[in-house]
């Protein structure tokens, strides 16, 4: 039931990453000393502890869980801010400070936020109090507004910085991660490349699952940690379904730096989970099945919910530097097509996915309405590609088997194809 009553703006998960950050090097620590104030943290505790990093910074030593809890011990604060634990917490709470930027502005943001709601009540109290002249009380509420349109601009970015972090990453070139199917790499320019968002679309049981799999394992070979997202299939029948390539796949399978993750369906677990994989387990590519199936806390309309779904996938691949490959499903509007071919207009919420993705592939396989067309193939149509072609990649499907194969490989007689996708 709705009570009324508000939760005032603020970003805990941003506040923790700032003091996480700040610990990790002297650079964040000394960024967010200079843009951020014990008061701009909604978190009492946060504050506290921003405080002791500032403290612990000015006297040159270094920040780790004992010489924050001392510190704290010290200033009678330990209890207050949740003990050791919880400053262990924020210690893990980020995989890198590269973010430090970012952080600190959401904190700054909502702090901001916060107190314009402060003097929008004030400014309401004291406009109902006739004793207080007019021309005076704008004045003075144009001023504050003034100081906190400063503070909100006081960090612009030169472009000095932007080419310097442009450098940096030339030195440090994000590789594309093969797709394992040869003639869709070459389109895609290599692969699936980090930070971006990539959508692979199709009808139900034409593919999709299959197709997302191959690519994760593909990646895998690739010595990339891959973490793999099962929210329509449980894990058992995703491994299930790949034994019945072939009586080797499963040992070659568990060799794999390949996560299966079954039981998450929130979004806001899946981007923690996302989060913690990248710190533990240097995930380099995730794979979600699929997006129109992720639930969300909020109270949305179903294309709100995949906007917002898009819009938290593309940002924590950017943030995180990594590959997301989200599948979809299409409408039926192609089934009443005479060709059957899928288009972009016919994903489910097809306005977010569209926007949002970096790439987009939709998957036809012309045998599956009719077994005497193009038996043995399917298209991988690359609708849109941000940086690179679009076109359509005619590669070969295996049934028995739920596979693609490279399009020379295409099968004639199943029964002499190996669990690789290639002749015996």
């Amino acid at each position: 039931m709705d009570d009324g009553i508000r939760m005032p703006p603020q970003s805990l998960n941003a506040e923790r990453a700032v003091l996480g950050s700040m610990t990790m090097a002297e650079e964040a620590a000394e960024y967010g000393v200079s843009n951020l104030s014990e008061s701009d943290f909604y978190s009492l505790a946060n504050g506290l502890i921003f405080n002791c990093i500032k403290s612990l910074l000015a006297n040159k030593v270094q920040c780790d869980p004992i010489t924050m809890a001392d510190q704290l011990a010290k200033n009678n604060q330990l209890d207050e801010v949740g003990g050791i634990n919880y400053i262990v917490e924020i210690l893990e709470s980020v995989p890198t400070w590269a973010h430090m930027r970012h952080y600190t502005s959401i904190v700054k943001r909502e702090s901001i936020r916060r107190r314009l709601i402060q003097l929008s009540l004030q400014a309401q109290d004291q406009c109902y109090d006739p004793s207080i002249e007019l021309e005076p009380l704008i004045s003075k509420l144009s001023g504050k507004l003034d100081d906190l349109i400063a503070e909100r601009s006081n960090d612009l970015q030169s472009i000095a910085v932007v080419v310097q972090q442009t450098r940096e990453e030339e030195r440090k070139p994000r590789y594309p991660h093969s797709t394992g199917l040869e003639e869709l790499d070459k389109v895609l320019n290599g692969g699936i490349r980090p930070m971006e968002l990539s959508v692979v679309a199709a009808r139900p049981s034409i593919g999709k699952t299959a197709l997302g799999m191959q690519m994760a394992e593909s990646m895998a070979k690739q010595e990339d940690a891959v973490l793999f997202f099962s929210v329509e299939m449980a894990a058992t029948e995703l491994v299930t379904r790949i034994a019945k390539q072939g009586p080797r796949r499963l040992d070659e399978i568990a060799k794999l730096p390949l996560y299966i993750e079954d039981q998450y369906v929130d979004l806001d677990d899946i981007l923690n989970c996302i989060r913690l994989g990248k710190r533990r387990n240097m995930i380099k590519v995730v794979v979600i099945d699929y997006v129109q199936l992720l639930r969300t806390n909020d109270r949305l309309q179903k294309h709100e919910k995949i906007e917002r779904c898009m819009n938290e996938l593309k940002w924590i691949a950017k943030e995180l530097r990594i590959a997301v490959v989200v599948l979809a499903q299409i409408n039926r509007e192609s089934e009443k097509r005479d060709d059957k071919r899928p288009r972009l207009s016919d994903l489910k919420g097809a306005g977010a996915l569209e926007e949002s993705a970096d790439v987009a592939m939709l998957l036809h396989r012309p045998e599956f309405y009719d077994p005497a067309d193009m038996p043995g193939c399917a298209e991988i149509i690359v609708a849109k590609n941000r940086n690179g072609m679009t076109g359509t990649v005619q590669v070969g499907y295996v049934k028995e088997k739920t596979m693609f194969v490279p399009y020379a490989n295409r099968p004639i007689d199943v029964s002499g194809y190996d669990g690789e996708g290639a002749p015996f």
